[in-house]
């Protein structure tokens, strides 16, 4: 049976993302936003583009917040914060997204996108350089009570890459 959109809804739930203020996290909380998921938006340093991430958010008619909190370090753990926000009026956190990521030197950092685009494409059947959407898409749905039965699995979302 076919799923439509609107069963997809995820009105008033809560979603903290770490690293949400731009690429990938900002891809996923502008996706579960859609759905009606208020949004948590994580940063470490990039203040302004996380609160502008939360006025595109809010335009979008749901609630959102950002919080600073460096997640290499445990005392600055963004859920500690989100338990913190919650317990002063904010409402329960629903779903966790840990997308930051800490930079090592030799990484995808270091490389050119059109060179990371171009190696990616040859390891494609789709001929895709996969977008930050791609990501959300997925991880839109497996947030979802619909995807309940689905647990404990690695998915891997490669464009075919891996098959």
């Amino acid at each position: 049976m076919a799923t439509s959109k609107s069963e997809l809804r995820l009105d008033g739930k809560v979603a903290l993302i770490t690293g949400a203020s731009r690429g990938i996290g900002a891809a996923i909380a502008l996706g579960l936003a859609s759905t009606g998921a208020n949004i948590i938006v994580n940063h470490a340093s990039s203040a302004e583009q996380a609160n502008s991430l939360v006025t595109d958010i809010q335009e979008m008619g749901v609630e959102a917040v950002a919080i600073k909190a460096d997640v290499s370090r445990v005392e600055e753990k963004p859920y500690f914060r989100a338990i913190q926000w919650n317990r002063s009026g904010g409402t329960k956190t629903n779903m966790f997204h840990e997308n930051a990521w800490k930079y090592i030197p030799g990484g995808t950092k270091d490389t050119p996108p059109e060179v990371i685009e171009a190696e990616t494409r040859k390891l494609t059947p789709l001929d895709h350089c996969g977008l930050p959407e791609d990501i959300s898409n997925v991880v839109r749905f497996l947030v979802h009570p619909q995807a309940g039965w689905i647990n404990g699995q690695m998915v891997t979302i490669s464009g075919g890459a891996t098959v």
